[in-house]
């Protein structure tokens, strides 16, 4: 068995990819609007000038620009379905650094892939798919860097940690 996965590894990682977007894409506007999800286009569509000064600022930068495509469920939603459809590719690099080993990797992205909490969550105006990823990247960043001692990721573990702040 180990052989076959070896052998389409790559397309095996690729299926599990699109297997979790499309399951965050499946029905992303369907559902209306519940009262944190108002509160986020509410936030979004605040003046610039008080932008900064609130919660979650980064977030709903990315709202407010998506919202230009249209003021619907799905737009709201959107940001959250990319964080959430990137979550499965984060946590693979973090679990194949952190134990040198790229079959753990895909485990850890098919169970986060197919995970109904973060499923939900990906599907929802707020911002917890995005502190998903920016954590599972920032612990990819930590292991490669001690693993490594690449240089790169220590410079990138900051601002990927800062992303985090700013989305939180």
């Amino acid at each position: 068995i180990s052989s076959k996965i070896e052998k389409h590894f790559n397309h095996i990682l690729i299926s599990i990819f699109l297997l979790g977007a499309l399951l965050r894409l499946y029905r992303l506007g369907y559902k209306s609007l519940w009262f944190d999800e108002i509160s986020t286009l509410d936030d979004a569509k605040i003046a610039s000038y008080l932008f900064w000064t609130k919660t979650h600022a980064l977030y709903f930068a990315l709202v407010r620009f998506f919202l230009r495509f249209g003021q619907t469920e799905f737009w709201l939603r959107f940001v959250s379905f990319l964080f959430g459809a990137l979550g499965p590719v984060a946590i693979y690099f973090a679990g194949r650094e952190i134990y040198k080993d790229k079959r753990v990797g895909l485990l850890a992205a098919l169970f986060t892939a197919t995970s109904l909490i973060h499923l939900i969550f990906s599907q929802e105006a707020r911002y917890y798919s995005a502190i998903f990823f920016f954590s599972a990247f920032a612990l990819f960043l930590y292991a490669r860097f001690i693993n490594r001692f690449c240089i790169v990721s220590l410079c990138l573990l900051p601002v990927v940690c800062y992303a985090n702040y700013l989305i939180h």
